[in-house]
């Protein structure tokens, strides 16, 4: 990923998700080919993320989607972040190296439905090459996206120097 387009989603995470004054300087720590590692404040919260590389269908506005992993003490907790409000009451679910997994949506955000799936989750993404989530908009509308996982390890073994 490009220094500029780093720059570009940190920018937009602190802008638009990221809420309270701990990720008002979240800084780009490294790029990590399609992801990047980001530090809020020196010393604080360090989280990856990546920008969707498909969305489907193509004739809808999906805004940017993100996929996220955010160290949280010792654990990571993986979340998928909308350009949009999705339907609550569908189950929003990730596929990564022919494993799935459900999520539950809360406006524009998604949470593994069963947190201590995070490490599965996470060890997929490690060992897969790219990833899919589904979900579905507050319109009712059937979306997809494809991460790429290209440097997801290299963000994730970053936590460890936050």
């Amino acid at each position: 990923m490009s220094s500029r387009t780093g720059k570009a989603i940190a920018a937009f995470l602190i802008a638009s998700f990221m809420a309270g004054p701990a990720f008002a300087q979240a800084k780009l720590v490294k790029a990590n080919n399609d992801w990047s590692l980001y530090q809020a404040q020196e010393g604080g919260t360090c989280f990856g993320a990546t920008l969707a590389k498909t969305k489907q269908p193509p004739s809808l506005n999906h805004g940017d989607n993100f996929f996220m992993v955010m160290k949280d003490d010792d654990k990571v907790s993986p979340q998928f972040v909308a350009g949009y409000s999705m339907n609550e009451k569908n189950t929003v679910t990730v596929s990564v190296g022919g494993k799935s997994f459900d999520m539950f949506a809360e406006g524009n955000r998604a949470w593994l439905a069963d947190s201590s799936q995070s490490d599965a989750l996470v060890a997929a993404m490690k060992a897969g090459s790219d990833m899919t989530v589904r979900a579905q908009s507050g319109r009712g509308n059937d979306t997809s996206y494809t991460f790429s996982l290209s440097g997801v390890t290299a963000t994730i073994d970053g936590f460890s120097g936050c």
